[in-house]
């Protein structure tokens, strides 16, 4: 608690504050047994915690991480994540710079990619999708035997690539937009298809900067 002490007194925190709010962030990061532990004695994780317990002392508007999550074992990024997203739901605005980009999965709500030092994209991840008009991947199941009339319905779509079809099921990525999405579910059961099911697979921050990279390069 020393070390957060320490810190609150350097951002100019009210002194009659400074021992609640060091109380409130040490409980905020889950370190509340390790509050008069030394430094030194901190796994990977909590001293990552410990940093951001720091940073957020004095309640900052903006907060600015690099590789937050580098270095640390599943359990410890799953912590982060928790604390992050916290934070954000909390009002923090975070801006986070990072390679690893799983790890801004669950809170992560808009997206800049840099490429050769330019920022080339950057907004909201459901609008940058939207602008860019980047293919959706879906999902299809049907009951029955189908996959021939399907594979008829689906091969020549424009707006249609990368079909995928099995037994009983199959993906496809689709580049128009949400009525014509609908219409084409509407013309599969119009023409015999038993749908099951027909649904967006979710886009993870990964798939996002890959296919907006080969975008870039196109």
């Amino acid at each position: 608690w020393e070390y957060l002490d320490y810190f609150a007194h350097a951002y100019r925190v009210a002194e009659g504050d400074i021992a609640a709010r060091v109380t409130e962030v040490i409980g905020q990061v889950s370190l509340e047994v390790k509050r008069d532990a030394m430094i030194r004695g901190l796994s990977r994780g909590m001293k990552q915690r410990l940093g951001i317990a720091r940073a957020i002392i004095h309640r900052p508007k903006v907060l600015l991480l690099d590789e937050p999550a580098s270095g640390l074992d599943p359990k410890a990024r799953l912590e982060l994540r928790n604390l992050l997203r916290s934070l954000r739901d909390q009002g923090s605005t975070i801006l986070i710079s990072s390679h690893i980009l799983t790890e801004l999965e669950g809170f992560c709500t808009s997206i800049g990619i840099v490429e050769k030092g330019r920022m080339v994209r950057s907004g909201r991840i459901d609008e940058v999708t939207a602008a860019e008009n980047l293919a959706r991947d879906l999902r299809l199941s049907w009951l029955g035997d189908a996959t021939a009339l399907l594979e008829q319905k689906l091969g020549g779509h424009v707006h249609l690539s990368n079909v995928q079809l099995g037994t009983g099921s199959g993906t496809f990525q689709f580049a128009g937009s949400d009525e014509e999405l609908a219409q084409l579910l509407s013309d599969l059961v119009a023409s015999g298809v038993r749908v099951k099911t027909f649904a967006e697979i979710k886009q993870t921050v990964e798939d996002l900067y890959m296919k907006l990279s080969r975008h870039e390069v196109m």
